[in-house]
């Protein structure tokens, strides 16, 4: 769980998404709503939290296949 003051008035969204086929599949996106310029600054800050949190992970995920950081360039409502 990221520091609930660390992002404070900043917007995040975590989806969680289990495949259909196969309920051992999961995937899992944030959205942080954070300027790319304070992104560095903000990774640091939650690096060490992240890494425990990975390594209580590792005991029940089989693999990880991509793991990363990505700027949002599109969003779109098809309804």
């Amino acid at each position: 769980m990221i520091a609930p003051t660390l992002f404070s008035g900043v917007p995040v969204r975590v989806i969680t998404a289990r495949r259909v086929d196969d309920p051992r599949e999961v995937i899992t996106i944030g959205q942080l709503g954070l300027p790319i310029e304070r992104l560095d600054g903000a990774l640091a800050a939650v690096a060490a939290q992240e890494r425990r949190r990975d390594d209580q992970l590792d005991d029940v995920i089989g693999s990880t296949q991509l793991r990363g950081i990505y700027e949002a360039i599109a969003s779109d409502d098809l309804t």
